[in-house]
């Protein structure tokens, strides 16, 4: 702010900036925030340089509505190469590969198992946001927990699947399936 206040009293106009990203600490976790700024010298009436008057505009939900707009715009055109269940698990992990708002993705499918005396739930992990474009290779980092290809839901240690996390936030909640296997109830579990 010292030099935005610096470059208008040396050249006596007025800043614009837009779309400035900020971090901010609300509600125990950082959010990320965007503001418009407009900085403009106050004159006295000799011509000289008085003070510096700033107006600020919070455009958050302007900047994320148009950033997810923009994934939607581009789920809508790869949609056209949807030919399988697995290509379109493909397309959406490649699709948000990139995007700020979806860190990684990882998509299981859960199959019955026919023709058992109990019913089997078996979850197949189809698609990441880290596989490569041959679609036969991962590269998980190694700051997340170790993900298994297949999960039998009906081994797992809890078996309750009627148990939900919920993931509070300011304009909704969330709720997940406590399953110790799955990736995302390792990362709450934890607290990462």
């Amino acid at each position: 702010m010292i030099l935005d206040f610096n470059k208008v009293v040396t050249t006596s106009k007025g800043l614009n900036y837009n779309d400035r990203y900020e971090i901010s600490h609300h509600d125990g976790y950082d959010e990320e925030v965007y503001y418009s700024y407009t900085y403009n010298p106050i004159f006295k009436s000799g011509g000289k340089i008085c003070a510096l008057w700033c107006l600020v505009q919070e455009i958050t939900q302007k900047v994320l509505n148009t950033r997810r707009l923009k994934l939607l715009g581009e789920f809508g055109y790869f949609s056209s190469n949807i030919e399988s269940l697995e290509s379109a698990c493909h397309i959406i992990t490649k699709t948000l590969k990139n995007n700020e708002d979806t860190p990684y993705t990882f998509i299981y499918c859960v199959k019955h198992k026919l023709n058992t005396n109990s019913k089997s739930l078996i979850a197949h992990l189809m698609a990441t946001t880290f596989d490569n474009d041959d679609k036969e290779k991962r590269n998980i980092p190694d700051y997340l927990p170790e993900s298994r290809e297949t999960i039998d839901l009906t081994k797992d240690a809890n078996k309750s699947y009627d148990t939900y996390i919920e993931l509070k936030r300011n304009a909704a909640t969330y709720s997940f399936l406590k399953c110790d296997t799955w990736p995302i109830y390792l990362v709450f579990k934890e607290e990462m």
